[in-house]
């Protein structure tokens, strides 16, 4: 794969850029060795867009897997502590366990 855009939200991009700098140069050695190519197996059914070949969302996941694996990152699962300081008044979350998200480091 290619990057053809890149947008800085919140100047997150310089950031990372500033202080992960050599974790970005990995990250972006993994998006190029991906073959996207190997993913166009999903078969569009839409009257537009009839017989055209996509992208496989769950193989292109598992293309970027096998990427950061083979180069010894693991996944990791973050627990998320959501703030309520913006929950409209008088609302109340359902009480569950801890929300994580599940990352690749």
């Amino acid at each position: 794969m290619r990057i053809v855009a890149q947008y800085n939200f919140n100047n997150g991009y310089s950031f990372i850029k500033k202080h992960y700098s050599t974790l970005l140069d990995k990250i972006y050695d993994v998006i190029v060795s991906v073959d996207a190519k190997k993913c166009k197996t999903k078969i569009s059914h839409k009257k537009m867009m009839s017989e055209k070949l996509l992208y496989q969302p769950s193989s292109l996941n598992n293309e970027f897997k096998q990427a950061f694996y083979s180069r010894n990152w693991q996944t990791q699962r973050v627990a998320c502590d959501y703030s309520s300081k913006y929950y409209i008044d008088g609302y109340q979350p359902k009480l569950s366990k801890a929300h994580f998200a599940k990352w690749i480091f």
